[in-house]
């Protein structure tokens, strides 16, 4: 299967022409919460799902909310969230796939999903997250895995997250891709880190 990965070439965040979705983000992370969901965005949400979910090929898939430390200095900031994602999965697919992911011969596939932060009523950042289980791994390990690989980082929530065999991936992406509690929708799946 190959590997979907995000076109960093283009200037405002979009898709290569391969695997455009249907949208480009021209606008910055920051910013206020909108009063509703703008027609566009959900547009972009049944783009995003109808690109994605033919994509989920695997047997067995985690569902993990992540959430962050409080800080003295308010919210972690969007480039601190994607720096202790970055971090995480790259030690988690180290730890489950070893040698085959140091050789880049293997990946999980990954959906990531950023909400709150600026502008969303203060809600405190998190993420939601769609992991591939490795078939050679029984769930209940993976999920202490995935758990044990967030909560060594730095920045990574001591409490409330949640690792858990998900019955329903196609469910769980739904609940991913909802317009609510995002800044800016556009920006919330966090296609750098996007596998599939």
């Amino acid at each position: 299967m190959e590997r979907a990965t995000f076109d960093h070439s283009m200037a405002h965040g979009g898709w290569g022409a391969s695997q455009r979705p249907g949208f480009t983000t021209s606008r910055p992370f920051t910013g206020s919460a909108p009063d509703s969901a703008q027609p566009s965005d959900e547009r972009h949400r049944a783009a995003l799902l109808d690109w994605i979910s033919p994509r989920l090929t695997r047997d067995r898939y985690l569902a993990q909310t992540l959430t962050f430390k409080p800080s003295h200095r308010g919210h972690v900031s969007r480039d601190g969230v994607l720096a202790t994602l970055a971090e995480f999965l790259r030690r988690l697919q180290r730890k489950a796939l070893g040698r085959e992911y140091s050789r880049r011969d293997a990946y999980l596939q990954v959906v990531p999903v950023m909400e709150g932060g600026n502008g969303v009523f203060d809600k405190h950042p998190h993420l939601h997250l769609l992991t591939e289980i490795p078939g050679h791994f029984p769930a209940t390990d993976f999920a202490e895995l995935s758990a044990e690989c967030w909560t060594s980082l730095a920045l990574a929530g001591p409490h409330e997250h949640r690792h858990e065999l998900c019955a329903d991936p196609k469910g769980w992406l739904g609940y991913l891709m909802k317009v609510r509690d995002k800044p800016l929708y556009a920006d919330a799946l966090i296609a750098e880190q996007l596998q599939l």
